[in-house]
């Protein structure tokens, strides 16, 4: 009942909601919205006659600066449509569930010396916040994300175990964090969250534990009610929270429809030690994947690409991976280069291919703007839970695509996926 209560909350707030997600994965939880991929007023005048829309900036690939200024241009964008539309604007700042990308510079650049909602968790992938420390489920057990592979990240890398340590090593000691406890939470509900954000100085950053949806929907209409009493509140959170805030749920799909001749690309750009047991459980198409050698001059995309070309006339299937040599912690030097590199042979490709698989977020985001020429993208539902589901919107027409975040999935994921693609 409670529950209940605050959805209608929630979803009385009619504001425009725009999420600006840092790489296309913050479509991970929602179904039935459009995704602007390339973000110029005409797109969000359009989206503004809807109650939310997702727009890609993929600043997590882009330095500090240029990522904040790229943001900041949305932002004013995104304001303009919804001053033009007669509609109150709700902009939502989503990022990484392990809690890496430009999060304080963003924040800053959008809505400087405003408190920050920060929620990482992403329930669906097993992300979550309790105790003060965030925690990603694994076979064994949960662990503190600072105690994974995620935290050596070579650009977000940091060592703090709890949030509260987090937010003074990631912030530069400008920011403390205020936290609110599970137990005030589940006992006091919506108001634990308001009255945190209602008393908060410019520099606070509320992280309240976060565990299950009934967690996400209670920090949600805490906002909302926050804001009803005149909080100014920057929002920057996971897939979950933003999910709730723009009424949006997943739609678990139990297959991929591809049209004749079914030509599938799996096409890897993560780094990750996950993308790495995911690619070799793909058995036979690991063995014959076609693969990026690292080097500090641009690959030969065309060489490349007829190589994946054989593979799809033979097997109707191919892998195209980085190498793996490097390992998340030793990414190469020029990972720019390598992105290109990929990015130029998919796009050799595009007219041959009738559905790719994207492993990795910066991936995923160059091969559907770059490679494949998509200008937007509909999101379908998710395949396989924290994995959505495109339909691109390109000049050959509209492809599925499927988003696979470097840091999601078990190491049978891609082979599930694979799996329930069919006509």
């Amino acid at each position: 009942m409670r529950e209940a209560t605050w959805r209608a909350e929630i979803a009385a707030d009619d504001r425009f909601t725009v999420i600006v997600d840092d790489d296309p994965t913050g479509t991970q939880a929602v179904s039935d919205v459009d995704v602007i991929l390339r973000p110029g007023r005409a797109a969000f005048d359009a989206a503004a006659a809807h109650r939310s829309v997702f727009v890609l900036s993929n600043s997590r690939a882009l330095p500090e600066r240029e990522a904040a200024a790229l943001v900041a241009g949305i932002a004013r964008t995104a304001q303009d449509a919804a001053r033009a539309a007669g509609r109150p604007l709700r902009l939502v700042l989503r990022g990484d569930s392990t809690l890496r990308g430009h999060v304080f510079a963003e924040v800053d650049a959008v809505s400087p010396g405003t408190p920050v909602l920060f929620v990482p968790a992403f329930v669906d992938g097993g992300r979550f916040t309790e105790g003060g420390v965030h925690r990603l489920r694994t076979p064994s057990g949960p662990v503190p994300v600072a105690e994974t592979e995620f935290a050596r990240d070579p650009v977000f890398g940091y060592t703090s175990r709890d949030l509260a340590g987090w937010v003074r090593e990631v912030g530069g000691g400008r920011r403390h964090a205020v936290t609110v406890p599970l137990a005030r939470l589940r006992e006091r509900g919506p108001d634990a969250v308001a009255d945190a954000l209602a008393e908060a100085g410019p520099d606070a950053v509320i992280v309240p534990d976060c565990v299950t949806e009934s967690d996400v929907l209670a920090v949600a209409a805490g906002l909302v009610r926050a804001e009803r009493r005149g909080a100014r509140v920057q929002v920057r959170c996971a897939a979950s929270l933003a999910a709730a805030l723009a009424g949006l749920a997943t739609r678990p799909l139990d297959r991929v429809a591809v049209p004749p001749p079914g030509r599938v690309l799996v096409a890897c750009g993560s780094f990750t030690e996950a993308s790495t047991r995911q690619l070799r459980a793909l058995d036979g198409l690991w063995e014959r994947r076609v693969e990026l050698p690292v080097a500090p001059h641009p690959g030969d995309d065309r060489a490349l690409a007829r190589a994946v070309r054989e593979r799809l006339a033979e097997d109707g299937r191919a892998l195209l991976a980085t190498d793996r040599a490097p390992g998340h912690d030793r990414v190469p030097a020029a990972p720019a280069l390598l992105m290109d590199t990929l990015v130029a042979t998919v796009r050799h490709l595009a007219p041959e291919v009738d559905l790719v698989v994207a492993k990795g977020g910066i991936t995923s985001a160059r091969l559907a703007t770059d490679a494949l020429a998509a200008t937007s993208a509909h999101v379908r539902g998710q395949i396989l839970p924290g994995v959505p589901v495109w339909d691109l919107h390109t000049p050959l027409g509209r492809p599925a695509y499927v988003v696979v975040p470097g840091n999601v999935g078990a190491d049978d994921t891609l082979h599930r996926i694979l799996a329930q693609v069919g006509p």
